[in-house]
This record gives C-alpha cells, structure tokens and sequence, in this order.
C-alpha cells in the first residue's frame, strides 16, 4: 500500500491554510452526495462507540487537498481545521503514517502543542485517529474527539451500529477505487 508522504499533507495544509478551500477533486451529483452521506454515516459511526465524545470527523485527501468530509460536531471541524492550519497533528499523523495515534491527554501533548491549544480551547481533551485506504494508498483518516482526556480504565458505550456501517459500506463500494476498502 502506498503511503502519503509528509511532502503530500504538508503541500494540502498550505493550500487550506491558503484560502483554497475543500472540494477539489469531489465529484458532482448523486454520486457525490451518496458519498458525501456515506462519510457523514462513518463519523456518526465513530461518535456513537465513544462516551464523552464530543464529535468525530473524516479527512480526505483528495486531488491534492485536505478537507473535512464529514464532522459530527463543531469541535470536531474545529479540531481538524487547527491541524490543517498548522501541518500536522494526530489525524494528518495517520493520513502519513497510515497507523493509528492516539492522544491521550491534550493538556500534556508535546508532540503538536499548537494543535493541543487549539483543541482544548473547543473543548477537546483527548482524541483517537485512524487511518482509511482504499486498499492501495492511504486516503484519508477518521478521527474521534473526546471531552475529557481518557484512560486506560474509560469505557466505550458498546459495539458498532451495524445498520450505519453497512450503509457507509455500500455506498463506499460503488465509488470506484473504494470497493477493496469497504469490503473489509
């Protein structure tokens, strides 16, 4: 699998941070709305296993930019959009790295602490970002957003809504170059 270079997020963050908004490279239509509804299935799938969750979002990276696909909540596009702002942080982490981060605590995150500020000031405390791929390159990252800072001891409210992600995968796996991603 392809990974997303440091070269590939840093050049989307400076284009947002630029004024060139989201969008390039979405398709047009019904396809693009059913697309547009089947990530905004996959981050309400995100928040609904996590409590305290104070919102969830998924970052593509598409035709070169960065963008906030589907949010939650405001703290959530808030938090991605700090990351954008500033080149990295948890969710960008992942896009590169095309592993998980976790934040733990944003009060005492080193690794970005303008994106830590940021985070705290919206009222994030912790948060968990995972890595998408369509199989061959990693496109984007699904991050969830936590209140408060967690711990090893803090509970999930349960299993996955089924009826949301299989949903998201169906509609993924008509959207070419997603069917490998959403058959797992």
């Amino acid at each position: 699998m392809a990974l997303v270079t440091k070269n590939d997020v840093d050049g989307a963050a400076l284009r947002m941070s630029a004024g060139k908004g989201p969008g390039a490279g979405w398709p047009a239509g019904v396809m693009g709305a059913q697309l547009h509804e089947a990530l905004a299935d996959l981050a309400a799938l995100a928040a609904s296993g996590v409590s305290d969750c104070a919102g969830a979002g998924v970052t593509l990276l598409m035709g070169g930019e960065l963008s906030t696909a589907a949010a939650t909540s405001e703290q959530a596009r808030r938090s991605d959009q700090a990351q954008y702002e500033h080149g990295d942080g948890p969710c960008l982490t992942a896009l590169r790295t095309a592993q998980p981060v976790s934040c733990e605590d944003y009060r005492s995150e080193q690794r970005w602490p303008e994106v830590a500020r940021e985070a705290l000031a919206v009222g994030v405390g912790s948060s968990l970002s995972l890595p998408l791929d369509d199989g061959t390159a990693v496109i984007g990252a699904r991050s969830t957003f936590m209140g408060p800072p967690r711990t090893a001891s803090t509970p999930s409210r349960g299993p996955m809504r089924m009826p949301q992600l299989g949903r998201a995968r169906r509609v993924c796996a008509t959207w070419p170059g997603w069917g490998a991603a959403a058959q797992r």
